[in-house]
């Protein structure tokens, strides 16, 4: 069920007129209870607590990611926007030389690795 607060639209996208805007808070009015309209602005409240809190969290869980080298989770709406993570963290100088000297160490690997299995 639409809220009379959050139905300022038409089916097409346009503004409501002020009196459809009026008949429509009216009706609403009318056709709930007191009760059913605090418990309605209650799941409105805690829809947005919700949200403000999945924020934080994946906040924090991009900066436990990021700080471990891992790239951060992308946003759901950043992701339908198409728009690009906001940073990526740069590598110090030890982990690139570990990168380099674990790169430089695979061949050998594979060189022995094959000798001992023929």
């Amino acid at each position: 069920m639409q809220k009379a607060e959050g139905s300022k639209q038409n089916a097409e996208g346009g503004r409501l007129s002020a009196a459809a805007d009026l008949l429509v808070s009216l009706w609403h009015r009318l056709t709930t209870t007191r009760y059913t309209r605090q418990l309605e602005a209650e799941v409105q409240v805690l829809a947005e607590e919700i949200e403000r809190l999945r924020k934080e969290n994946r906040g924090l869980l991009n900066s436990v990611l990021i700080r471990s080298g891992f790239p951060p989770i992308e946003d759901a709406a950043e992701s339908a926007r198409g728009g690009p993570l906001k940073y990526m963290r740069s590598r110090s100088s030890q982990q690139l030389a570990r990168r380099l000297e674990m790169e430089s160490r695979r061949p050998k690997l594979r060189q022995e690795k094959g000798r001992t299995e023929a």
